[in-house]
């Protein structure tokens, strides 16, 4: 049976949104599935191509820009990512429910996707700057610069984002609360969605 929602997961840089979705792909696998991203980026250590993302060339990601293969694609920390439609729909046609994890500034990319199918929006906030520093340190622990130019970053970005834009705001305090909670998000969705068939 197809299914017509789609998850999209979001939040600025160290949130908990990748952490947040491996963990329902795991321990959920017939109701939930990951969307794979086409990427520039070089991939970090423990990254495979194909699982945490499609790693193309440059000019392989221009190629499928060009064929109008990408629902949205954005430049981001001077790399180019995109979601393609080919990907949500095989998710979408094996009756699983394609979680999307972008960043917040994408969203506006999605609509016209959300015109087609049930979308919930989950924004993900860090407790607090002491926390995400210890994130973002244990990622860059060995770019200190690197480091420092996404704490200053996230201080902006957090500015300019407007949360009543997303369905939910779940703070990372620990797995266990955020999976709770974005659960019993997906299933009050879910219940609209069959009382609007119904009516």
């Amino acid at each position: 049976m197809k299914n017509n929602l789609i998850l999209f997961i979001t939040g600025f840089s160290a949130a908990g949104k990748t952490t947040l979705s491996k963990y329902l792909e795991e321990h959920y696998p017939d109701k939930f599935k990951e969307v794979v991203s086409h990427t520039t980026r070089s991939p970090r250590e423990e990254e495979k191509h194909g699982v945490h993302y499609y790693f193309v060339t440059p000019e392989e990601f221009d190629r499928m820009y060009e064929a109008g293969e990408f629902i949205e694609f954005v430049n981001l920390y001077g790399n180019k990512y995109g979601v393609s439609y080919k990907e949500v729909d095989r998710i979408l046609n094996e009756g699983k429910i394609p979680v999307i994890v972008i960043h917040p500034f994408s969203m506006d990319h999605f609509d016209s996707l959300c015109d087609k199918y049930a979308c919930l929006k989950i924004f993900l906030e860090p407790p607090s700057m002491e926390e995400l520093y210890e994130r973002l340190r244990k990622r860059y622990k060995n770019n200190i610069k690197e480091l420092y130019k996404r704490m200053e970053e996230y201080k902006i970005e957090r500015k300019m984002v407007k949360k009543s834009d997303f369905d939910y705001v779940i703070i990372t305090d620990n797995i266990e609360n955020t999976v709770c909670k974005t659960l019993q998000a997906i299933d009050r969705k879910l219940k609209e969605i069959l009382k609007d068939k119904e009516k």
